[in-house]
């Protein structure tokens, strides 16, 4: 029995496809980007709602038009104008990408297997990724969380970016993306960065000193609006901490990606175990052990 706790523990902690969600074959990446691109916008699904998605929406197509290279070719539709597609006898011909509240249930083990609860849910906003003749039915290729339902300007430039390079890592190398693997891959540049670490992300109780000891790197803490400002001019020298939500535990459980500011190029990764020894971690917030192993793939 212990044996197999050890074994579902390290399960837990390594494996990685909850965040960010390949839904189908990553083959489709390729005609993906070869195709035009639908941008299908958030709707308010009520009066209250709709300055707040208004927002949203400006958001969206400032940071498309800025940071998303690998189509030149793109229109913003409605869900409604894009459902009206059905109609059309040709479907396959674009690559859409949609933005959208989702009520989901939470997760939770039992035995070795994971079951939704139905009576526990959360919302999340996500992007999906996919080809119209399956998008039109809500089938996708790729799904990735935000950790925010309102998403700041920085917030989605970064995950413009990170999507991005995960699209053309699957068509140039026909696989998905492993942000562990990408981290051994690009460890050794986070010498040469300065990490920007948030001050509203750090655990209150860490110390400079701490800091110094378990990290070792050049590091400067800073307010949101600084390490936005870094993050949205694509400063280079940087890094900053992206979080990343688990699909199935929403902002319960959050991966921890270091980002360049240049770029978005994953240089390491803190990956939080579901649980451990001393209880849950839920990684939406920088400590002691994040420290560490951001450094820890540097050989």
């Amino acid at each position: 029995m212990k044996t197999i706790c050890i074994i579902l523990l390290a399960f837990l902690y390594f494996s990685s496809p909850s965040y960010g969600q390949l839904l189908r074959s990553v083959k489709e990446f390729k005609e993906f980007e070869k195709r035009p691109l639908l941008v299908v916008l958030p709707e308010a699904k009520k009066d209250k709602d709709s300055t707040f998605i208004a927002a949203i929406r400006q958001n969206i197509k400032r940071n498309i038009s800025s940071y998303w290279q690998v189509q030149k070719d793109i229109t913003y539709l409605s869900p409604e104008e894009f459902q009206a597609l059905k109609k059309n006898k040709r479907r396959n011909t674009h690559a859409v990408m949609t933005f959208k509240n989702l009520e989901l249930s939470h997760a939770s083990t039992k035995g070795n297997v994971r079951v939704l609860d139905p009576t526990s849910k959360y919302t999340v906003f996500v992007m999906d990724l996919g080809l119209s003749e399956n998008a039109i039915y809500n089938v996708y290729t790729y799904r990735h969380n935000f950790s925010s339902r309102a998403p700041s300007e920085a917030d989605m430039a970064g995950t413009l970016q990170v999507v991005q390079n995960i699209v053309r890592k699957g068509v140039k190398e026909n696989e998905m993306t492993s942000f562990p693997k990408e981290a051994k891959v690009n460890a050794k540049k986070l010498s040469s960065l300065t990490l920007l670490i948030d001050q509203q992300q750090l655990e209150e109780s860490i110390t400079k000193k701490e800091i110094n000891e378990l990290y070792g790197l050049r590091y400067k803490i800073v307010d949101t609006k600084e390490l936005e400002d870094a993050i949205l001019s694509q400063a280079p020298g940087f890094a900053y901490v992206y979080m990343l939500p688990n699909s199935t535990s929403g902002a319960d459980l959050q991966l921890q990606l270091v980002l360049t500011t240049k770029g978005s190029e994953v240089v390491s990764v803190s990956m939080p175990p579901k649980f451990t020894v001393m209880g849950n971690h839920s990684g939406s917030k920088i400590g002691e052990r994040n420290l560490k192993e951001y450094v820890s793939y540097i050989k």
